[in-house]
């Protein structure tokens, strides 16, 4: 979900719909406000996009999440699906959330909450996303808490092919699609990219071949989180002009 754009323009979140997308992903980010709230605005205004939301459970105590997921799983199991997330936060964020542990911990904290939703709602839980490729994370998805593991492509390339226990479980990955004419000027832009995940898990080319990279993972990837890796409408509208073609495929 790009920050500019909001999940309560209607216009907006109408055009995503029509257009093929399954869903929108709403990042954990203390500027954004609640987006359970948003969440559930727009799955009561819309009948067919979904929605994913990221949380921190090192932030929230897994009694008052079984409690904000409920109406979720009472009115939109099916198209509702929550994100479990660990990481360094910003000296901003660090600041307004007060808590913050190490990341073991917060690994731990994570398998837990995952491991606690599991026994509150059984089935009955929307679908739920473990990010990253720690030992918690795996035992998480592998015991049945979570139903997959979310990554940046790079990360659960590896995961897949040395964790066979996850061949059975979805995969979500996050890439990044840079489509450009042609493939020789994408790939001078990519070669500039500082090295990091997103650099390593950017897809780059034309169009058509962006499209061909991705099905080359369609083996163990069921859903993709994708984002523009440039700043601007160009690269927005390259990636909505690729995912209605994809649809019409």
């Amino acid at each position: 979900m790009d920050r500019e754009y909001n999940v309560r323009d209607e216009s907006f979140v109408t055009t995503l719909e029509d257009s093929g997308y399954d869903s929108i992903f709403l990042t954990f980010d203390y500027g954004h406000g609640d987006n359970f709230g948003k969440a559930y605005h727009l799955l009561k205004t819309h009948n067919r996009l979904g929605v994913t939301v990221a949380l921190r459970p090192e932030m929230v105590n897994v009694g008052y999440g079984a409690m904000i997921l409920k109406p979720f799983v009472e009115e939109f199991k099916d198209r509702f699906a929550l994100n479990l997330i660990t990481g360094e936060l910003d000296q901003p964020e660090k600041a307004v959330f007060k808590v913050h542990h190490e990341l073991t911990v917060q690994r731990q904290l994570m398998k837990d909450f995952a491991k606690n939703l599991r026994e509150v709602y059984g089935d009955d839980l929307p679908r739920l996303w473990v990010k990253g490729s720690s030992f918690q994370g795996v035992d998480a998805v592998t015991d049945g808490h979570g139903d997959g593991l979310f990554n940046h492509l790079n990360q659960a390339i590896i995961v897949h092919k040395n964790v066979p226990a996850l061949k059975a479980k979805k995969t979500m990955v996050r890439a990044f699609l840079l489509i450009t004419e042609t493939s020789e000027e994408a790939q001078k832009i990519w070669d500039d990219f500082p090295m990091g995940n997103m650099k390593l898990s950017t897809l780059c080319g034309t169009k058509d071949e962006v499209i061909a990279q991705m099905e080359s993972y369609e083996d163990f990837v069921t859903d993709w989180a994708i984002s523009a890796p440039l700043v601007g409408e160009a690269s927005i509208e390259a990636i909505h002009d690729l995912v209605t073609t994809r649809t019409k495929r």
